[in-house]
């Protein structure tokens, strides 16, 4: 058994429905990056 097979998460439909493209890529990535959004500091 691949421990990293049976790891909870997201499934591949999942996975391809929050980061299918490149611009649901980024929104994601700048969601994470910057929570409150982008403040200059």
């Amino acid at each position: 058994m691949n421990r990293v097979q049976f790891q909870p998460g997201l499934s591949l439909t999942q996975f391809m429905e929050r980061y299918g493209t490149q611009a649901q890529c980024e929104k994601e990535l700048e969601k994470c990056r910057w929570p409150d959004g982008f403040v200059c500091p």
